[in-house]
């Protein structure tokens, strides 16, 4: 009972929040309702989410509000990232930003349009001066939309320290956000950490109880090893949307002492790949299952955690010890989780590895070489321990091998280097990388230098060096040559490559430099004073990694207005038999 009581005094500091909220300085910057479809520290694939997800009701093009005075300090256009984004400056020391939008406010879009086109370049990364284009708090600033990587209309809003850039949890203010729902927590598993996280698989502790309050099904649950963590599974539920968020804080107990605690204050978008380190990536991968670790793996160099110490639990004795897990959102609502462990070593069971693996360890640099590869990992390659394999094999149809480097299912943060010796001799013309990992595939160019060809990499998978002579294929979507448009509508194509995706896009109309702007490999123009009525002739030129083009002509008419079809008239006639 004594050691109850102490934790029940411990969890209010706990339950403080670490960073103090600040005044209303910010608006919402919709015109409607502020409902979150993502939170701030939600774990992406390779990244933290870095702001909030704003509902948009499904819509696009509503109009979007600086949420308080400032100027704009930076614009980007990218086809995948943020797509269309501004940035807005405010003398209080922060920074906003609104992506996925569809076109910024007027004098802003026509300068961002000239740029574009005196450049002839449809991607853009301006920064602007103080007194270039201010904003009043409410101005409208952008149209929102469904740009960059966003998979349906939505507005990403995010607040940045503007002297560290850092970005800050947006709910540290006042927004109109209510949430009074605990966190949920589905599963909790033990890690054997004599081994690493890469190589033992997690075992499930089977809980019960809900509404803020769980515990294990076993009252004293058994561990046969005596060097453990935690993860667990958890989300957080709003009470205005129906989706489910990352939570803001945990932290573990043992014996009413402090183990280790994280916060999602703040963070650096250069710290944000460390989503792969804070969670069981194996399994993510493998299952599906999304698993919070409640520890830091040795590799894992993120500023969220509290505490000298790493999560790792040392049993020293066979004695039952009390622990308590506490999830927390950034309103206060808390759930937590109490069970019993003993440390039983009669139940040990040691794990068996083959003998033809490589030991890659993190916070080291290390070199894989073989007589025809060579793979040099940074420092900062691995979050924990790799047993690394290789594996080679013939394609049966060139002198190109397979090479299997691990798994996809170990993650790595900074990318390594590899070095290739292929037998004969090559020229280098047209080589590329295919890199399959997982259910992704990645292309990149081959380098030839004194009989090697190298490449850099950021995840494991087949790798392969191969020849492309295959030019892109561009398609017409919804019209072909010689179709007839009206002023209102757009010229949509298609570019695909059967090595990926593909990096260089020009399009001409009559000889002159053409803007389309792109979502992925489809690029589209909407009709503009730039194109008068009349005949035309549209020329698309596309290259891949490789360097192989692909040069189409289109023939075109364009209308003021399109005319009126006309409609069809049933005949009162009999019909013939």
């Amino acid at each position: 009972m004594r050691n109850l009581l102490v934790i029940i005094f411990f969890l209010p500091a706990f339950l403080q929040t670490t960073a103090q909220r600040a005044s209303p300085y910010f608006r919402n910057p919709l015109g409607i309702p502020m409902q979150l479809v993502a939170n701030f520290g939600e774990v992406r694939p390779d990244h933290f989410h870095m702001g909030f997800d704003l509902r948009t009701n499904q819509r696009e093009n509503l109009p979007v509000y600086a949420a308080a005075e400032g100027y704009v300090s930076r614009v980007i256009v990218e086809p995948g990232g943020y797509g269309r984004c501004i940035f807005i400056t405010h003398p209080k020391g922060y920074t906003t930003l609104y992506a996925h939008l569809n076109a910024f406010y007027p004098e802003l879009q026509r300068y961002l349009e000239e740029k574009q086109y005196a450049e002839e370049r449809w991607e853009q990364d301006i920064v602007f001066p103080k007194g270039k284009f201010p904003v009043s708090k409410g101005q409208y600033i952008a149209k929102s939309g469904n740009t960059g990587a966003s998979q349906g209309p939505h507005l990403h809003f995010e607040i940045r320290d503007t002297r560290t850039g850092n970005n800050l949890n947006p709910r540290m203010f006042d927004f109109p956000i209510v949430d009074n729902i605990r966190p949920f927590i589905y599963r909790f598993y033990m890690y054997d950490r004599n081994y690493s996280t890469y190589q033992a698989e997690p075992s499930e502790i089977r809980i019960r109880g809900g509404n803020g309050n769980y515990s294990s099904r076993e009252s004293v649950v058994k561990t046969g090893s005596g060097k453990i963590s935690f993860g667990i599974s958890t989300e957080d539920k709003g009470n205005s949307t129906g989706f489910r968020f990352g939570v803001y804080a945990a932290a573990v107990w043992m014996d009413s002492v402090p183990v280790i605690s994280f916060t999602l204050d703040q963070m650096n978008y250069e710290d944000s790949r460390y989503a792969n380190a804070s969670i069981d990536y194996r399994k993510k991968m493998r299952d599906g299952v999304l698993i919070q670790h409640l520890s830091k793996l040795p590799g894992n160099q993120l500023s969220i955690f509290d505490g000298a110490g790493d999560g790792v639990i040392t049993l020293k004795d066979t004695l039952p010890h009390r622990f308590t897990i506490a999830v927390r959102d950034i309103s206060g609502n808390e759930s937590v989780l109490n069970f019993v462990l003993q440390w039983r070593p009669e139940l040990y069971e040691p794990l068996m590895f083959t003998q033809d693996r490589e030991q890659l360890l993190p916070n080291r640099a290390s070199v894989f070489s073989r007589d025809n590869i060579i793979v040099r990992f940074p420092a900062t390659a691995f979050y924990d321990t790799v047993p690394f394999l290789h594996g080679e094999a013939s394609t049966g149809h060139n002198s190109f091998p397979l090479h299997q480097l691990h798994y996809a299912d170990v993650p790595v943060h900074d990318p390594y280097t590899v070095s290739v010796k292929p037998e004969g001799e090559f020229d280098g013309n047209k080589m590329i990388w295919r890199l399959v990992s997982g259910r992704s595939t990645y292309t990149s160019p081959a380098e030839l230098k004194n009989g090697w060809f190298s490449g850099s990499f950021d995840r494991f998978g087949i790798l392969h060096l191969e020849k492309d002579e295959v030019a892109p294929v561009v398609s017409t979507i919804g019209w072909k040559t010689g179709s007839v448009f009206g002023r209102s509508g757009a010229i949509t194509v298609s570019v695909k490559d059967d090595r990926g995706n593909v990096p260089d896009f020009r399009a001409e109309l009559d000889g002159n430099w053409l803007m389309f702007s792109r979502k992925g490999n489809v690029f589209s123009y909407r009709f503009d004073e730039r194109c008068s009525n009349g005949d035309h002739e549209l020329k698309i030129t596309t290259r891949d990694v490789a360097g192989n083009e692909t040069v189409r002509t289109f023939q075109f008419r364009l209308l003021e207005k399109l005319p009126a079809k006309k409609k069809k008239t049933r005949s009162s006639g009999k019909r013939k038999r």
